[in-house]
């Protein structure tokens, strides 16, 4: 095929193989300092990844929920955090901490990430990525299976990347005037799914997925933008693997290889929000210059109490809750 191929609709978020060089162009330039180094060692079990910055609010519920379903390291790349998220992430024994003063896009996190990524990887080696905000969950946790044991089913099935999807979750109160007490994990403060109310077509990178209660935001644009709902969060690397962000990884073909198996429980609108989406919209440093969250302050602004309640609103009880809607797929144990 000559050229980029032409969707009638924009999927935010997602940046197609042309963005490779640009990352390799960060890559090489990229400096991360070593904070502090755990005693656990590497092991074939996953190890969680993520880039974050100022998440002090969430970042214990992001830990426990981890290690409650086996995770035992992570790599963790502050970026910046004034609110305490440093200070917290370096008194864990269980965290090999980085640190970069680097100005954030979202090119460079990819580039972090990979840097991080090829400095553990091994033949075998499973990893998560997730940011603070998204909780991986999947058929047979309820029951206590953990990601060890996912890896292992997926290496019988012949699977190295693991298809997931952003299930946003929200709570009964108006998106912007959201409450969330201490002591109150984010399941609790945010129970609420949509059952229904997802569309997914194949794309040249991915099978992508649209819809859920963000789509409320952004039904009045006129940008054609949607958030993509797709991503690639548990994977193992061979030599030429490259993880060109979270959507998908380069070559293409092993992202069609996967049942959309694991639910990223997303709670994303948290009180901080707004001011996590002002920022954005301020530095310009997401996707096409922040434009979701443009979309999103445009449409909160206009419906000030606009809520993500409705006629597919489901309460989310375990990840039996996802699967008996067909939002995941059960795990072939």
């Amino acid at each position: 095929m000559n050229g980029k191929p032409h969707f009638p609709r924009q999927t935010a978020g997602v940046l197609f193989d042309d963005t490779i060089p640009a990352i390799l162009e960060e890559y090489a330039r990229a400096e991360l300092d070593v904070v502090t180094l755990s005693r656990v060692a590497p092991c074939p079990g996953p190890i969680m990844f993520s880039v974050m910055r100022d998440e002090m609010e969430i970042i214990a519920d992001f830990l426990e929920h981890y290690r409650n379903a086996g995770i035992r390291k992570f790599v963790i790349l502050d970026n910046n955090s004034t609110d305490g998220t440093f200070e917290h992430l370096g008194k864990q024994t269980d965290i090999d901490l980085y640190r970069t003063g680097a100005d954030f896009t979202t090119i460079r996190k990819q580039a972090w990430l990979n840097l991080l990524l090829d400095t553990y990887r091994s033949p075998g080696q499973w990893f998560l990525c997730a940011d603070a905000d998204e909780h991986i969950v999947f058929d047979g946790m309820q029951d206590g299976r953990d990601f060890h044991r996912l890896a292992a089913v997926m290496d019988k099935a012949g699977i190295r990347r693991v298809r997931g999807c952003l299930v946003d979750m929200y709570s009964h109160h108006p998106v912007a005037n959201t409450s969330f007490r201490k002591g109150e994990t984010l399941i609790e403060a945010y129970p609420l799914f949509d059952r229904t109310g997802y569309r997914e077509y194949e794309l040249p990178p991915l099978i992508a997925r649209e819809g859920g209660p963000r789509q409320k935001l952004f039904e009045d644009s006129s940008t054609g933008v949607q958030p993509q709902l797709t991503k690639y969060p548990m994977f193992r690397l061979e030599p030429e693997d490259f993880f060109v962000n979270p959507h998908f990884l380069w070559p293409y073909d092993q992202n069609f290889a996967s049942k959309c198996y694991l639910g990223l429980l997303h709670f994303k609108f948290v009180p901080h929000f707004t001011s996590k989406m002002d920022r954005a919209i301020s530095e310009g440093n997401y996707w096409e210059n922040s434009i979701e969250y443009q979309i999103s302050k445009s449409a909160l602004l206009k419906q000030q109490d606009l809520s993500f309640i409705g006629e597919n609103t489901e309460f989310y009880r375990n990840p039996g809750s996802l699967v008996a809607y067909d939002v995941i797929a059960p795990i072939p144990w």
